[in-house]
């Protein structure tokens, strides 16, 4: 199975504000159609995250990826 990891900010995670809310809210499963297709997808974009805390969170969540992941980063 393929795999993807994201790591972004707000944008990536999913978050958007809500008129009607008066809040932020998130998406609902932004993946869902890559899912459909067999990939295995894990968010760990935080919101608020600048390229600074990047380095801290990749090192966390990416400690030994397999051959058949991907990782994109997304940082505003």
């Amino acid at each position: 199975m393929k795999r993807i990891l994201t790591f972004g900010d707000s944008i990536m995670r999913g978050v958007y504000y809500s008129d009607e809310a008066g809040r932020h809210k998130l998406f609902g499963d932004r993946f869902a159609a890559l899912r459909e297709m067999g990939y295995e997808v894990t968010n760990c974009s935080v919101m608020g995250a600048t390229i600074g805390t990047a380095s801290t969170l990749v090192a966390k969540k990416l400690t030994s990826p397999a051959s058949d992941t991907t990782v994109v980063f997304e940082y505003g």
